[in-house]
This record gives structure tokens, sequence and C-alpha cells, in this order.
């Protein structure tokens, strides 16, 4: 379509249409990606397991990835719009600054994206076991937490990084790849299990899973 629509119509008109479609379809994929994560979060009780390391959380796939598409689109689309424009007539130098400062936008939120945004891989995402909570299992942000520093969570940032209260330590940050859970629900286990000491061992067996799942208000 945009390769006959070329023929009809000025390179810039086509830049500015390919921006436009790049912008829908990056929106769309954000809205499908956002109601794939609140769906998550309201059968996150389901996604607790039992392993021998402890009770864990798996991770969500589908976000990341979605924000890597993202990222890829905007990329691709930012520099096909910025080809077409600059190749283009220069008759009308305002729509051409305007739609070539919208392309550079793009531009640089796909880089910073394609950076920041976590690997869509299958993880454990959380692990409570009778002697600490470990978020971000197994990468490089893996934050480990002891019970005996009687953790609780205070806060969360916008981009997903939950804040815990330990002692005597202060706030401390721990960083998760997705949230696949409500900060309520978090904020209920860990204040659970900071609060019974004596009941911590059951994290080493199934008593722990069902407990957890219990908390989150999920029973299986």
């Amino acid at each position: 379509v945009l390769v006959g629509s070329a023929y009809g119509t000025s390179s810039q008109q086509v830049g500015a249409f390919l921006l436009g479609a790049v912008v829908f379809l990056v929106l769309l994929i954000h809205v499908v990606a956002l109601a794939g994560a609140r769906r998550c979060r309201t059968v996150a009780g389901r996604r607790w397991t039992w392993s021998p390391e402890g009770i864990r959380l798996r991770s969500t796939w589908f976000v990341p990835l979605a924000l890597r598409v993202e990222a890829v689109l905007m990329a691709l689309g930012s520099l096909a719009s910025m080809g077409l424009l600059v190749v283009g007539d220069r008759t009308d130098r305002a729509g051409i600054v305007l739609s070539l400062l919208i392309a550079i936008v793009l531009l640089v939120t796909a880089g910073f994206l394609g950076l920041t945004a976590p690997r869509p891989r299958r993880s454990t995402e959380i692990i409570l076991d009778p002697e600490r909570i470990r978020t971000a299992a197994g990468t490089s942000r893996e934050s480990p937490l002891w019970w005996m520093d009687r953790p609780r969570v205070v806060g969360i940032d916008s981009d997903g990084t939950v804040l815990i209260e330990i002692e005597p330590a202060g706030r401390v940050r721990a960083r998760l790849g997705t949230l696949p859970l409500t900060y309520v629900q978090l904020q209920r286990i860990i204040d659970f299990y900071s609060s019974h000491p004596e009941l911590r061992d059951e994290l080493a067996d199934e008593r722990g899973l069902e407990r957890v799942r219990e908390l989150m208000g999920t029973r299986a």
C-alpha cells in the first residue's frame, strides 16, 4: 500500500502516513499488552508453584516481548520515514521539520525502550524460602531479602521497582523484570511472613504454596 501510494503522492506525505501508522500500531500493541498484564495479575495466585528452591512466582514473557516489538517498530518506522522526508521535495518546510522531529523522538524512544526492556523469557520473578525472599531470581538484578530483617513493602515506582523497608538498613529497591502480581498482593505475603516467623518453615513444602495462594486470594 505504501509503495503504491508513493506514485500518486509526495514522499513527505508517505513519510507522514508511515509515522502515523507506526504510532497507531505501537499504541495498539501497548493496549493489548496492558490488558494481558492486567489479566495476568487477576490470576496471579495460579502462577505460584512449589520447587526445591522454595515457593516461586513465574514471570510473564509477553509484556517484555511486546516492549521489544514496539521498539523495533518505532526504530524501523522512524528511520524509513526520515529517509522519505529527506529525499523528497522541500516545498513544505514546516511540515517536513515537524515530521522529522516526530521521527527523531520515536527513534530515541525506541533506543531507550530497547535498552531498558527486560528479555522476554520464561523465568522466576520471586522465590520465597524459610530464610529469605529472592526477587528477579537468577538474573544480575537478583536481590536477596532476609526474613530476619523483617522486610516490609512500602511502595512501588512507576518503572515497577518495589520499595522495601528492612531493618536496620532502611529502604532498598528490588527491581523485577515484570510485576506479575499487584502491589497489595505482594505486600500481604511479605507482611505475613515477616510477622509470623514460626510459619516460615512451611515455605519449604507445599503448605507454603497453599498459604501463599490463600494470601493472594486464590485457592487452587
